[in-house]
């Protein structure tokens, strides 16, 4: 996927914007490594389980971003907390469900990896444009 971070993504939260930029280096990281282990190993068990570890790196990222943007939201009494909390959770529970149809496929390939990342970095892109740019009036840095 073509989207990189770029300053049009900035909230204003430095601590926030400085997790979302490092956001793009994880997904890079995942996606590289899920393709180096398909093209050196191809579509294995061995190679399944080594993804799936890297999906729980990336899950554990977002839980762990996730929670310091909850913390801060708390901090600072923003009035949408819990609906922003509630998507927080929901991305997971998709990441989850990705993770599950893609290491449940037939064929692990590129083109299934490619559309993963497409998938994860649509709904951060629209997630930090949309929702977490609300943040900016209410969290002070």
């Amino acid at each position: 996927m073509a989207i990189n971070w770029s300053d049009d993504l900035k909230i204003g939260v430095e601590k926030i914007d400085n997790q979302h930029r490092a956001f793009f280096e994880q997904r890079d990281k995942f996606v590289n490594k899920c393709s180096d282990l398909l093209a050196e190993q191809g579509d294995s068990s061995e190679t399944r389980s080594e993804i799936d570890e890297l999906f729980y790196f990336l899950t554990d990222y977002f839980m762990t971003h996730f929670n310091d943007e909850e913390k801060l939201q708390q901090k600072y009494d923003y009035p949408n907390y819990e609906a922003h909390q509630r998507k927080h959770k929901e991305f997971i529970t998709r990441i989850k469900k990705l993770k599950y149809k893609f290491l449940n496929s037939e064929q692990l390939d590129q083109e299934l990896l490619s559309d993963l990342e497409e998938q994860i970095t649509d709904w951060f892109v629209n997630h930090i444009s949309k929702t977490d740019k609300e943040l900016k009036e209410y969290i002070k840095n």
